[in-house]
């Protein structure tokens, strides 16, 4: 499944400019490998608005990891015309869709155990559907594994160039 990963500096460029659009405490995705039906992911939690100290992750733990991951994944096949019908040549093209043109449309998780935030752990995306539902929307549907079964579901993306279109 895994034998054609992007190159990783290529990646790992990636990782680093869409994480920075986190504040610092919650740049959970360390390193990835991308193909064309999905993603790899290492991650480590750093930290919480809410609490403390975490002794677990929790539902918006893993929702940012699937959001950086998810990022790395679309921007890899966007720059790269993997999908050219997105019209985007730069990762500055791609920069600027996140502030509003990406967004969850329905996110399901079940938690089957405990992921310890001091702990690395790998997660993957897996690419299910894509749909073009107009000349400037997309819509995405993934299945998400995180820590090997942890926590495990479904995620329904929007890619909206077009303000307008959904």
């Amino acid at each position: 499944m895994w034998a054609n990963i992007i190159r990783m500096m290529e990646v790992s460029q990636l990782v680093e400019a869409l994480t920075g659009l986190y504040k610092p405490g919650y740049r959970y995705l360390q390193g990835a490998e991308v193909n064309t039906s999905g993603a790899k992911g290492l991650f480590k939690l750093k930290s919480t608005e809410y609490m403390e100290t975490m002794n677990h992750m929790t539902d918006v733990e893993a929702q940012l990891c699937l959001n950086q991951i998810a990022y790395v994944f679309f921007a890899y096949h966007a720059i790269n015309r993997t999908w050219p019908e997105l019209g985007l040549n730069t990762l500055e093209d791609f920069l600027s869709l996140t502030k509003e043109g990406m967004f969850v449309l329905e996110s399901r998780k079940r938690f089957r155990r405990e992921t310890v935030p001091a702990k690395e752990f790998a997660g993957t995306l897996e690419l299910r559907s894509y749909t073009k539902i107009s000349t400037q929307a997309f819509v995405a549907r993934l299945n998400f594994d995180l820590n090997e079964g942890a926590c495990r579901g479904y995620l329904k993306l929007a890619i909206r160039l077009d303000r307008r279109d959904i």
